[in-house]
């Protein structure tokens, strides 16, 4: 087949409400809660803003997967923006159980330190010119932060359950190789090793 015909941003974001309440659900079971539709609304907005619309729309066929890494990633941005928010509230009381703090700042460092490597991992794929290495990172930070399994992935996602299996056990992998050391030392109780 040959290639579609340029479409304008409009024509595809029409294209794109015409699923507006599969968008709503998904976002709904991604956590999205009483947000959801303020989620897919600002999906709209960041589509318009920055999408090629000739990347969501092949051959004439909605590219649901494009949709739906936009809608997670803003519920990522929503949850690490609360994150934020609770850790300031915490770090401005007064904390009596101080080993109970230090394990937990420590695994809020670790987790950081996994989430800013997924986060390098759409940076890789700029400069690398590769887009397997964003997909991945993507697909891991959605499997982590919510509670779905990989074939409830699969069908929210439309992306096979045997790709997303793969995509999850080459980053497991990676991750292992890259913090072994830290995770270690979270379990020995080496909190300060932690950086």
């Amino acid at each position: 087949m040959g290639n579609s015909p340029k479409l304008k941003n409009t024509d595809f974001l029409k294209e794109v409400a015409k699923h507006h309440k599969e968008w709503v659900r998904t976002v709904t079971a991604l956590g999205g809660g009483s947000y959801s539709e303020d989620i897919v609304q600002e999906m709209y907005i960041k589509l318009y803003r920055y999408a090629d619309a000739n990347k969501i729309i092949k051959n004439g066929i909605l590219q649901k997967g494009y949709v739906f890494f936009a809608l997670k990633s803003i519920i990522y941005t929503l949850a690490k923006e609360k994150s934020l928010i609770l850790k300031e509230n915490i770090d401005n009381h007064h904390i009596e159980d101080t080993t109970n703090y230090e394990e937990e700042l420590a695994f809020q460092k670790f987790s950081n330190k996994i989430d800013d490597y997924l986060h390098s991992l759409e940076k890789k794929s700029k400069t690398e010119n590769n887009e397997r290495y964003w997909y991945d990172g993507k697909m891991f930070q959605m499997y982590k932060d919510n509670d779905l399994s990989m074939r409830k992935l699969a069908k929210l996602s439309g992306i096979s359950w045997v790709s997303i299996f793969h995509t999850l056990k080459n980053v497991k992998q990676d991750l292992r190789n890259n913090f072994q050391e830290d995770w270690e030392d979270y379990l020995n109780g080496d909190y300060d090793k932690i950086r």
